[in-house]
């Protein structure tokens, strides 16, 4: 395109300077263009205007190829938030989304440029969240929009089956409207209140703190959709609500663990109250808790493997099982704390903990941000679609002793 308007500009230019040189040279000699020379004059104006207006093409078609492509990166500056009320998933938000809607009646098949969608903010709880990497296609000859009038399709996707995600739900959440957040915690409580006579002096109790400037982690995750799915709407929220938000989800339960195990301040055993068995040595947890985390506990935490263990586990004298056996109904809650199972903790540890009080959830505002684009990399060559789902989130321990790692008794 610049080769051919520099081409244009100087032939108009060329032509303007030419006319002007006729009159220029008339005026010179004071007399008046002769019929020749009118001609001459307006045989150039007509050859400037030509060029003129091939100048005002090509300006005009590099306005309408930035238009085109301006539309085609919809959505990429300020999130767009899904309305209460107007979806339950992450995948109906996503559907339900103006970028989503606007792309789907552009249509994304042919020659028709780039794209973006999102971000897309859907908020928590993402507990109904029920994710495969790479890239995802429908495959031949299953147009999941248009089966074959002799074939009935069921709705939805297939999916493998996931663990339960519960101990995010455990702790106190909080939203933060940063990435980072400071929080006050206290590091020293001195005591002093005692009996006083009257007039006398009063003894002065200490409380120091001290302040931790927290950064929010940044859990994300990228997968490829192929445009033909993408615009099979049914399809592309099954998809969505049944895997994306479990990914970050699931990682986001490690990410907990992790961070769980490595500030829990307290370890108990059996022996610390004088037990020989699991059940004693949660209850050395609760203790310790108690008497030194200064909070009541409210939940144990431990894999499938060891609940069983618990579960399973029977007196020494008549043989009969601590939790009623396997056809009575057992709460499954020993010592009256609320167990849960998660996979991520592994086997061979139980965790004991004041889990609302002790500690809290922060995320970043918006929760899970789910974005498209056909802009990454080569996938607009491939008819592909890159989607991101991500979160910002982290872990802060009010105070350490409130959780206590139990030892499994031998």
């Amino acid at each position: 395109m610049a080769d051919a308007m520099d081409y244009f500009k100087t032939e108009k230019d060329k032509h303007v300077n030419a006319a002007q040189d006729v009159i220029a040279k008339a005026s010179k000699e004071m007399r008046n263009l002769t019929e020749e020379e009118r001609e001459e004059v307006k045989a150039h104006t007509d050859a400037a205007k030509e060029f003129q207006g091939k100048i005002k093409a090509e300006l005009d078609n590099a306005k309408m190829a930035a238009d085109v492509e301006e539309l085609g990166r919809a959505l990429e500056s300020e999130p767009e938030t899904a309305m209460p009320g107007a979806a339950t998933t992450v995948g109906d938000a996503f559907v339900r989304s103006g970028g989503f809607q606007g792309l789907k009646n552009r249509g994304t098949a042919g020659n028709r440029g780039r794209f973006s969608i999102g971000p897309i903010d859907v908020g928590y709880p993402m507990n109904r969240y029920g994710a495969t990497a790479g890239i995802v296609t429908e495959g031949v000859n299953t147009d999941l929009g248009a089966v074959a009038p002799q074939l009935q399709r069921i709705p939805g996707i297939q999916g493998p089956v996931e663990a339960p995600l519960r101990l995010a739900d455990l702790f106190g959440q909080a939203t933060a409207t940063g990435n980072t957040v400071v929080l006050a915690k206290e590091t020293t409580t001195d005591n002093a209140a005692d009996v006083v006579s009257e007039g006398g002096l009063k003894p002065a109790s200490d409380i120091q703190f001290t302040t931790d400037t927290v950064t929010l982690d940044k859990i994300a995750t990228v997968i490829k959709v192929s445009t033909e799915m993408l615009e099979d709407e049914s399809a592309m929220a099954s998809y969505l609500n049944g895997r994306l938000g479990v990914f970050v989800r699931q990682r986001e339960e490690q990410q907990l663990v992790t961070e769980l195990f490595a500030q829990a301040g307290q370890n108990a055993t059996a022996n610390d109250v004088n037990g020989d068995n699991t059940f004693d040595a949660i209850m050395a947890g609760i203790r310790a808790v108690r008497e030194f985390g200064g909070y009541e506990p409210d939940a144990v935490v431990m894999s499938a493997l060891e609940m069983a263990k618990l579960a399973t586990t029977k007196d020494s004298v008549a043989g009969q099982y601590f939790g009623g056996g396997p056809f009575a109904a057992s709460a499954q809650n020993p010592w009256g704390l609320r167990s849960v199972i998660s996979q991520r903790i592994g086997d061979g540890i139980i965790v004991v903990g004041a889990f609302a009080e002790g500690g809290t959830v922060w995320r970043k505002a918006g929760g899970l941000s789910v974005e498209a684009t056909n802009s990454n990399e080569n996938d607009f060559l491939h008819n592909l679609v890159a989607i991101r789902a991500e979160e910002r989130m982290k872990l802060f321990i009010y105070r350490a002793d409130a959780f206590c790692t139990v030892e499994i008794a031998s």
